[in-house]
């Protein structure tokens, strides 16, 4: 599991010990600045869950709305981007890697999934889920399941 913040790590570091799991290491990094800490296709299976501008989860985080500006969900989309280019070559051939938000945004969705398709052609897109709020009564997320080819 890796985080650029080390505060989200030293949680994660404490849950991952209250909770007796013994199969995961943790790994600060900055996917987007530092060098790539593994060797090219060493997993599986990648779950990116992307930064985002939390509009799924505005309910629980009244800030997100006075933050935002009309600018930020495309910079937040070419930032999507390039963590999914930097991951893409870390994935074997036939693995998974999971795009996933807690936006509700179609720019950091549906159309980050768009971009993908036609600017890394090593991954397939299989399919996508979203919640919405208003819909189920939960916060807003999105998923979307690609396989390297």
């Amino acid at each position: 599991a890796c985080d650029t913040s080390p505060s989200r790590m030293h949680r994660l570091d404490e849950n991952l010990q209250r909770l007796g799991v013994t199969c995961a290491k943790t790994f600060q990094v900055n996917w987007l600045n530092d060098p790539v800490p593994f060797a090219p296709e060493s997993f599986d299976r990648i779950l990116l869950d992307a930064p985002c501008s939390n509009t799924g989860v505005i309910r629980r985080r009244v800030d997100v709305r006075w933050r935002l500006k009309p600018d930020d969900f495309l910079r937040m989309q070419d930032r999507q981007i390039a963590l999914l280019k930097t991951l893409v070559p870390l994935l074997k051939p036939g693995g998974t890697l999971v795009y996933s938000t807690c936006s509700i945004e179609p720019e950091e969705n549906e159309d980050v999934v768009k971009r993908a398709i036609a600017e890394i052609p090593a991954l397939r897109f299989v399919e996508s889920r979203q919640s919405l709020p208003f819909r189920e009564d939960m916060d807003g997320a999105y998923a979307a399941k690609f396989v390297r080819v």
